[in-house]
């Protein structure tokens, strides 16, 4: 059994919001504040029944547009409401519970066919109508969240109940720091063990307690009294901990906490694992044996994770990663295995912001990286990360593979490349240009068309020649570059010391501002901020 698509109306960030799953490894990312958690909690809520409790909610569990609506118009027909649904897909061997879920009340008002899920809805109840018409919105700005009900139904209809549907789900938050160790503890208890188990377990550690006593009755006494136990403390699920080699994970430190609260997890009998940020806390090396634990136990378990890392992005497979934001969801699971092999094994740390990017600019190396902010703000005055545009530096990656990337989330991409003296690289660009536009790509390769100019240096000397020809008259470099005499040592400065030079010019105000930008460089820069 897994999941196979939630559907969020209404809940917190999300107004209206849909994300599909893997049936075994999903991994969650996109910026701050986009939901990432809130995916989570709200699979955690329905499965777990998590926090559906009026008087711990507030109003922050609905969307903000939803509550602004309803106090601009408070009428009993605008009260905000939340529904979440989880559709589930069964083995064809496991048909009991199937049937438990399969029906027809679900969302989707083109509803043709029985489906297998789980809805969840939180709704002002009917039965209190007549005290909403009571309620005075313009004086009291508060949804009254205590006249909701919280339903919590399979598609059959009936009442979801967790234990008869044998859905086990088990959420680790690594993200706070908050003393989680008990509710944890109790969380791998109840899934790890069935409850004739757990009820056997109990009512021995209350019979132990009871003999011990008796055994101590004699030493125990004070005066004509007895020293005992208070039971309503000595509950067994207060006291559980996880422990390793007979050390509680509560000594172990945060990092070793959180690795061992995964791997435990991933031991467990659940069908479904959502882990938040497993990464927090851990070293480098501690995050690579994270993955490869996951990436071996991923197979019996559907997991659904979220991250920041770069590392944990990479490692888990490409094709694995879904990227959200406020209103919809993306997934790369068409991304080709050779591309999804290739920054895997690349371990590249900028893939994760070549995803998270709103508009990209992609240079081969060090150099262009260091110059394009300086040109942009040459040209357009402003700062380029204030338009929205990230620069990545391919550090001489093929950049054929971000493209398939760029295709498939529909991401702005210009790069800027050389030409390295072959007219066939020329023409391969150009056609590939008139391929993108055919096709709706915002995408866009540029380089200098002429093969005399075969690299960012050669064309920034060559069209500032006469601000840069002196520049290092001075020095002892050699005009010898690659076996080539190229007759000038700015220019055999800036081809030896490309990353030296880019600095020294960039630093040097007076210099780089009698320097005009290239004409390649211009041009697919006007194409980026026109988009």
């Amino acid at each position: 059994m897994h999941i196979d698509k939630l559907v969020i109306k209404g809940f917190r960030k999300f107004k209206d919001f849909e994300i599909n799953f893997n049936k075994d490894l999903n991994v969650i990312v996109g910026e701050n504040e986009t939901g990432k958690s809130t995916i989570l909690e709200a699979l955690d809520l329905v499965l777990n029944g998590r926090n559906i409790n009026t008087e711990l909610l507030d109003e922050q569990i609905f969307n903000i547009e939803n509550l602004d609506y309803f106090y601009k118009n408070p009428e009993y027909n605008n009260l905000p409401r939340i529904v979440i649904e989880i559709y589930l897909q069964f083995n064809e061997d496991d048909k009991l519970n199937k049937q438990y879920f399969y029906g027809l009340h679900y969302g989707d008002k083109n509803k043709s066919e029985s489906l297998a899920g789980i809805r969840f809805e939180a709704r002002f109840d009917e039965e209190f109508k007549e005290d909403f018409e009571r309620i005075n919105f313009e004086r009291n700005q508060l949804i009254p969240i205590e006249l909701y009900r919280f339903d919590t139904n399979t598609f059959q209809g009936g009442r979801y109940n967790k234990r008869k549907g044998n859905v086990k789900s088990l959420l680790i938050d690594n993200s706070k720091a908050d003393n989680v160790y008990n509710s944890y503890a109790k969380q791998v208890f109840n899934q790890t063990f069935e409850e004739k188990e757990r009820h056997e377990i109990t009512y021995s550690f209350r019979n132990s307690i009871k003999d011990y006593l008796s055994e101590q009755k004699d030493s125990l006494k004070v005066g004509q009294q007895q020293v005992g136990i208070d039971y309503s403390k000595a509950v067994f699920s207060r006291l559980i901990d996880i422990s390793e080699n007979d050390i509680s994970i509560q000594n172990k430190g945060k990092g070793k906490e959180n690795f061992i609260k995964t791997e435990i997890a991933l031991e467990t009998e659940s069908n479904i694992i959502l882990v938040e940020e497993p990464e927090n806390h851990l070293s480098h090396s501690y995050t690579r044996k994270l993955i490869d634990l996951i990436r071996r136990k991923n197979e019996s378990n559907q997991i659904i994770l979220t991250t920041h890392s770069p590392l944990v992005v990479n490692r888990l497979n490409l094709q694995k990663l879904i990227w959200i934001n406020e209103s919809c969801s993306q997934s790369l699971s068409d991304i080709t295995d050779e591309t999804a092999q290739y920054f895997e094994k690349l371990d590249n740390t900028n893939l994760l912001e070549f995803i998270l990017s709103t508009k990209i600019i992609l240079v081969e190396g060090a150099a262009e990286y260091m110059y394009i902010p300086s040109f942009f703000k040459k040209i357009y005055d402003s700062e380029i990360d204030q338009d929205g545009i990230h620069i990545i530096s391919g550090n001489g990656i093929s950049y054929k593979n971000y493209i398939e990337i760029a295709q498939d989330l529909k991401k702005p991409l210009l790069i800027i490349t050389d030409n390295d003296k072959k007219q066939q690289t020329i023409d391969e660009i150009d056609n590939r240009n008139v391929k993108f536009k055919e096709v709706g790509y915002d995408i866009k390769i540029v380089c200098d068309e002429n093969i005399e100019k075969y690299t960012f240096e050669k064309v920034l000397f060559e069209e500032n020649i006469l601000t840069l020809e002196d520049w290092k008259e001075e020095s002892k470099v050699s005009t010898l570059v690659d076996g080539e005499n190229v007759e000038n040592k700015a220019l055999a400065y800036m081809l030896k010391y490309k990353t030296e030079s880019a600095y020294q010019i960039l630093e040097d105000r007076n210099l780089f501002n009698k320097l005009s930008v290239p004409n390649y460089i211009e041009e697919g820069l006007n194409w980026l901020v026109e988009l």
